[in-house]
C-alpha cells in the first residue's frame, strides 16, 4: 500500500506512452485528446447531455412515483407491464413537468432534485392518508393545508424518518452531480448571451405548459372537449365513486390529473326551470296538506341538539378481528338504543372526512352525487345552501355550532355562517376545556358541559350542533392512566394493531360515560329537548374490515339514536343516511316540515341508506331523479328551487 501511494501514475503513463508510441502517434493522440476535450466541454455537448438526462430522469420519475405508491419496484413494474398506455401517458406527463422545472430553475440537476424530493413528500402523504383513511391524497386536500399542523402528531414515525432519509439521499446525489457537472462544464456568459439564453428559457416554459395543458385537458375536465388525449385512448376509465380504486387502477399520476379540476355535479338529464318547478310545486302541495295536522316549530320551542361524535362506533361489528372479551365498552349507548328511537347512521366515510358527514346532516343534501369536499368546494362560496339551521333561525331559535378544536378546519369559520349559524364556538372559546389524563383533545365530558351551560343560560329555544374531538386519531395507550380492555387480534388481523384498538376502546368507553351524564342532565331540564346522536365514521385502524368484514358495509355503520326528555318513543331507524337527520329530529316532536323535507321523507322510504356504498351509482328511480335535480339546482344550477321550498312555514 505504501508503494502504491508513492507511485506517480501520471509519470508512469507518460513513460508507457513514450515507450510504445511513435512521436507522430503521440502527437496525433494529444491532438485528438484536445479535440475530444473541446467537444465534451462544448455547449452543444452540454445541451445534448442535459436533454438526455432530463428525458431519462423525467421518465424514471413516473416509475419512482409508482414505486412509492405500490410499496416496491416489483409491484410498480407489474402495474407498468399491465397498463402500458397509462405508463406511457404518465411518463410523458413527468417528462414535460421535468422540462418545465428546468425552464424555471435553469439548472437540470437542481430541478430534478427538487422534483424527486417533492414526489417523495407527496407520496409519503399519500401513504399516510391511505393507511389512516383508505383514501388517497387528492388535489383538493391542498385546501386543507391549515389542518396539517393539527395532524402532525398522527404520523407514523418510521415512515416519516424513511421519507427524510430518502430526501437526504436525493439532496446528496444532487449536490455531487452538480459539482461534477460544474467541473466539466464551466461557462461564462456575457450580458448579451444571458439575454439570448433567457428567450429560449421562456419558450421552454411556455411550450411545456402548453403541451401539459393539451395532454391533460380531457382527463382533467372529462367533458369530451379534449383534442389530444382522451380517457378511452388509455384503455381505462375514471371512477370518482371510489378514489382508492381509481388511484389503484390508474396509478397516482393519471388519477391525480383526473382530480385536478373540481368535478361539479353532472347536470341531470332534462334539467330546466319547468322541471324543477314541477318538483317544487308537487312537494309544496304535500307540505300544505300534511302540515295541517302538525305543530308550528316556533310554538313548540323544543331545544334540538345534534351530537356528531368523532369516530364513535359499536366495536362489536369488528370483534371478529379484534376481540376485547366480555366487557362492553359502550354499555350506556347499548342501553339507550334499546329504549329510544335508534339504528345505524350510514356514513360514506372511513377514518376521516368528518366534514362530508356533517354536510349531509346539516343540509339534507347528499354526497351520493358529489366527487369533492362540499364544505371547501361548494358551501364556502354558496350562501344559498339550504340547511336545518336556517329553518331554526326563521322560527326564532338561537343557533350555535360547537367544535372543541381548530376553528378553521374544513373552512368552518366561513361555512358555518353560510349555513346560517349565528355563533360558532371552537376550542379557543370553550370555557369547559379539560382533557382526560394525557389525551391531546378536549374531552367529550367537557364538550357536553359546554352544551349544557349554553342550554341553561339561553332565553331562547336553541339548536346546537356539537362536533366532538376526543376520539380523533392517534390512539395511544399513554393517553389514559387506566386500561380496562385487553385486545386480541384474530382471523388474520394485525397483532401490532391490537394495542391501538385497546387505546381506542378506552376512549369510547369514556365517551359513553360522558354521554350517560349528559343525557341525565338533559332529562332534568325544564325545557323540552331532544338529542340526535351519531358517530361520524369508523376510526382508521380497522383497515382489515374492507377485506374480512362478515357483513357487507358494517364499516360504514355507526350508532344512531334520537333521545327525548319529554316523550318516550321507540322506533327502529334501521340504517339511515345522515341527510334524514333533520326529519328524524323534527318528526320526534311532530313539527311542521318544509316541502324539501317532505321530498326527503319520500326518498327515505325507497333509499334509507343513500350512500355510494349502499346504493349503486347508476340507480335511477323517479324519486332519486327528482332529488338529484333539486340538489343539482341548488348547488350547481340556476337555483330555480330557492325560496319557500326549503322553509318551514
Amino acid at each position: 500500500m505504501k508503494n502504491l501511494k508513492k507511485l506517480d501514475f501520471k509519470k508512469y503513463f507518460k513513460e508507457i506512452f513514450k515507450k510504445y508510441l511513435s512521436e507522430k502517434s503521440q502527437k496525433n493522440v494529444i491532438k485528438y485528446a484536445k479535440i475530444s476535450k473541446k467537444i465534451i466541454q462544448s455547449k452543444a455537448t452540454f445541451l445534448i447531455f442535459s436533454t438526455i438526462c432530463i428525458y431519462l430522469l423525467g421518465a424514471f420519475l413516473a416509475k419512482y412515483i409508482l414505486n412509492l405508491q405500490f410499496g416496491g419496484w416489483e409491484k410498480a413494474n407489474e402495474f407498468l407491464s399491465k397498463n402500458p398506455k397509462i405508463a406511457e401517458y404518465s411518463q410523458i406527463v413527468t417528462i414535460l413537468i421535468s422540462f418545465l422545472f428546468v425552464g424555471i430553475f435553469r439548472n437540470w440537476r437542481i430541478s430534478m432534485g427538487i422534483l424527486f424530493s417533492l414526489a417523495t413528500i407527496v407520496m409519503y402523504i399519500n401513504t399516510e392518508k391511505m393507511a389512516s383513511r383508505n383514501t388517497p391524497f387528492l388535489p383538493e386536500d391542498l385546501a386543507m393545508s391549515g389542518e396539517a399542523g393539527g395532524l402532525a402528531s398522527m404520523i407514523n414515525l418510521e415512515r416519516f424518518l424513511n421519507m427524510l432519509f430518502t430526501i437526504a439521499i436525493i439532496i446528496i446525489i444532487t449536490i455531487i452531480v452538480n459539482k461534477i457537472s460544474k467541473k466539466i462544464w464551466h461557462f461564462k456568459f456575457s450580458k448579451k448571451q444571458k439575454i439570448a439564453i433567457f428567450i429560449p428559457q421562456i419558450a421552454l416554459i411556455l411550450i411545456c405548459a402548453h403541451f401539459l395543458n393539451l395532454h391533460t385537458l380531457e382527463i382533467r375536465n372529462l367533458s369530451g372537449k379534449g383534442t389530444f388525449i382522451k380517457v378511452e385512448n388509455l384503455e381505462t376509465s375514471i371512477d370518482f365513486t371510489d378514489q382508492a380504486y381509481n388511484y389503484r387502477t390508474n396509478g397516482f399520476i393519471l388519477a391525480t390529473i383526473s382530480n385536478l379540476q373540481t368535478k361539479t355535479q353532472k347536470q341531470p338529464e332534462g334539467y330546466s326551470k319547468e322541471a324543477v318547478q314541477k318538483i317544487v310545486q308537487k312537494y309544496k302541495k304535500i307540505a300544505e296538506e300534511n302540515n295541517k295536522n302538525r305543530k308550528k316549530l316556533s310554538d313548540e320551542k323544543v331545544n334540538v341538539v345534534y351530537v356528531m361524535s368523532e369516530s364513535f362506533i359499536d366495536p362489536k361489528l369488528g370483534k371478529h378481528l379484534y376481540d376485547y372479551g366480555n366487557k362492553e365498552p359502550i354499555p350506556y349507548t347499548q342501553e339507550i338504543k334499546k329504549s329510544q328511537s335508534s339504528g345505524w347512521a350510514a356514513s360514506s366515510e372511513y377514518g376521516g372526512g368528518t366534514a362530508n358527514v356533517e354536510f349531509e346532516a346539516l343540509t339534507g343534501l347528499s354526497n351520493f352525487f358529489l366527487n369533492s369536499i362540499p364544505y371547501t368546494s361548494i358551501v364556502s362560496t354558496n350562501k344559498d345552501t339550504p340547511s336545518i339551521v336556517k329553518n331554526f333561525n326563521e322560527n326564532g331559535y338561537k343557533t350555535i355550532a360547537m367544535h372543541p378544536y381548530n376553528r378553521n378546519m374544513y373552512r368552518r369559520e366561513v361555512v358555518y355562517p353560510n349555513l346560517g349559524f349565528q355563533e360558532y364556538k371552537s376550542a379557543d372559546n370553550f370555557k369547559n376545556n379539560s382533557k382526560i389524563d394525557n389525551s391531546k383533545y378536549i374531552s367529550d365530558e367537557s364538550a357536553f358541559n359546554e352544551v349544557l351551560a349554553e342550554l341553561k343560560n339561553s332565553q331562547k329555544p336553541e339548536f346546537i350542533h356539537l362536533v366532538t374531538m376526543q376520539n380523533h386519531m392517534p390512539y395511544d395507550n399513554n393517553f389514559y392512566s387506566k386500561h380496562n380492555f385487553s385486545v386480541e387480534a384474530k382471523n388474520g388481523a394485525n397483532p401490532e394493531n391490537a394495542k391501538t384498538i385497546q387505546a381506542y376502546l378506552e376512549g369510547i368507553s369514556h365517551s359513553d360515560k360522558a354521554m350517560k351524564n349528559f343525557l341525565s342532565e338533559i332529562k332534568k331540564l325544564n325545557e323540552k329537548t331532544i338529542v340526535v346522536f351519531w358517530g361520524d365514521h369508523w376510526p382508521g385502524i380497522y383497515g382489515e374490515m374492507f377485506e374480512k368484514e362478515l357483513n357487507k358495509n358494517d364499516i360504514r355503520r355507526t350508532p344512531l339514536f334520537v333521545y327525548s326528555n319529554f316523550k318516550k318513543e321507540k322506533q327502529d331507524l334501521g340504517t339511515s343516511s345522515l341527510i334524514y337527520n333533520q326529519i328524524l329530529a323534527l318528526n320526534s316532536f311532530d313539527s311542521k316540515l318544509s316541502a324539501f323535507q317532505y321530498l326527503l321523507s319520500d326518498l327515505r322510504e325507497k333509499y334509507p341508506a343513500l350512500t355510494k356504498q349502499f346504493v349503486k351509482t347508476d340507480e335511477k328511480s323517479d324519486i332519486l331523479k327528482d332529488f338529484e335535480m333539486i340538489e343539482y339546482d341548488i348547488l350547481s344550477g340556476n337555483k330555480y328551487s330557492l325560496g319557500d321550498f326549503y322553509k318551514i312555514k
